[in-house]
């Protein structure tokens, strides 16, 4: 906090201030909404009156929203990144293209950051990638408590899966 009220060098110093300090004491009792533009408002205006004081530049009414909600760019950027690829394998699977599409992804950053490219290797006898068909067999009345009987009794498959599960 002496940071904030004393000697502030970022944008988001002057911002958390105005959050933390000046808007409780301007509205007493009043509950800040994140989500009011009058609130969101009077914060990026008393933000950027402080910054001047203090020669800091880059107080905005966006990095505002963002410091009050507490929204951490990175964890944003990474969740839109996640969401395309489960959209792309979502479009391999419906249109039944993925055996034509090699199986990777290509991710350039805002900052060009570039990761290469490679074919995930196959292990014959791996029986989540492998070529080897693993099949059970229930009756129509079975349940998830006789899925997960059969697994547990099932030597061969427990070996398979926790080999696989551990990159063997």
């Amino acid at each position: 906090m002496c940071t904030l009220a004393h000697t502030p060098r970022q944008p988001e110093h002057c911002i958390e201030y105005a959050m933390t300090a000046m808007f409780p004491e301007a509205f007493p009792d009043v509950k800040l909404d994140k989500d009011s533009p009058e609130h969101m408002t009077w914060i990026f205006e008393k933000a950027a009156e402080r910054a001047k004081q203090f020669n800091i530049n880059g107080v905005t009414y966006r990095l505002t929203q963002g410091v009050v909600k507490r929204i951490i760019p990175a964890i944003a950027a990474t969740n839109a990144i996640i969401a395309a690829a489960c959209a792309n394998e979502a479009f391999k699977i419906a249109t039944k293209s993925s055996k034509y599409l090699n199986n990777y992804m290509m991710y350039n950053g805002q900052q060009s950051v570039y990761t290469y490219t490679f074919n995930f290797e196959k292990k014959k006898h791996c029986p989540v990638c492998g070529g080897e068909p693993l099949s059970l067999e229930f009756s129509g009345d079975a349940t998830l408590n006789d899925l997960k009987e059969e697994l547990g009794n099932n030597s061969k498959l427990y070996v398979d899966l926790i080999s696989a599960l551990n990159g063997n």
